[in-house]
């Protein structure tokens, strides 16, 4: 039944779609036919969009610009941007005094800049050259 429908449309005006619905739900590769995809791209001159751009036309169908995004005129709350913000932060830091004791603990390397009012790129050079920080605090992960 799905197949019928996406023929009765012109193929040349759906994008992301094949001319036959089926399932490739369940399916697993082969470890043959892995080997192969990886051996097909390999070389990454032989991917089939290296060197070339999405059209225009292509690149309208993909976006969602405006009243179609459904983000349109909304912000997160504030609990949400925390929520994100905790679920992207890759490296927490923690700030160690001399004797090698915690005292704080931070998010990532922004919420310690902001602390002491640096930039955060400062804060990544402490990290690796595990130098003394305002001479008595150091920056670890």
């Amino acid at each position: 039944m799905e197949t019928e429908v996406i023929n009765s449309f012109p193929f040349e005006d759906l994008y992301n779609f094949k001319k036959e619905a089926n399932s490739m739900l369940g399916y697993k590769h082969t470890a043959d036919a892995i080997a192969k995809m990886k051996l097909r791209l390999a070389d990454k001159s032989n991917h089939p969009i290296y060197g070339k751009n999405h059209t225009f036309e292509a690149i309208k169908l993909i976006s969602k610009p405006g009243l179609l995004n459904p983000m349109f005129n909304k912000k997160h709350k504030i609990e949400s941007r925390q929520k994100i913000s905790i679920a992207l932060s890759k490296t927490p830091l923690g700030l160690y005094d001399i004797e090698n004791n915690l005292e704080k603990s931070f998010k990532n390397q922004v919420e310690l800049a902001a602390e002491f009012s640096i930039f955060k790129g400062t804060i990544g050079r402490y990290i690796k050259s595990g130098k003394l920080f305002l001479g008595k605090y150091y920056i670890r992960k």
